[in-house]
């Protein structure tokens, strides 16, 4: 079970990577269209293209996060230490 998790993890984290180079380049593209004088009405099929990699992103880590709370919230919450004892006074 631990590696299928690890797996899924890791698949995730690549996921996400991919997603966060993609937003990179796309706004570098952006920014270097821009300064080489490109008018706004030529760049916005890619601000609305870099907007759908930002709605993706945000839709992965908000999947991620949902699962895990849902995940933790099956699982029995169990005490990180044992309880202390207390002694009687004497």
């Amino acid at each position: 079970m631990a590696v299928a998790v690890s797996q899924a993890r890791w698949s995730h984290q690549r996921r996400i990577a991919r997603l966060l180079d993609e937003l990179e380049q796309r706004r570098q593209r952006i920014y270097l269209l821009q300064a080489r004088g490109a008018r706004p009405a030529g760049l916005r099929d890619l601000k609305a293209e870099l907007h759908a990699v930002r709605d993706e992103l945000a839709a992965a880590v908000d999947a991620a996060s949902s699962s895990v709370v849902s995940s933790r919230r099956v699982q029995p919450q169990q005490p990180s230490r044992p309880p202390r004892l207390q002694c009687a006074a004497a």
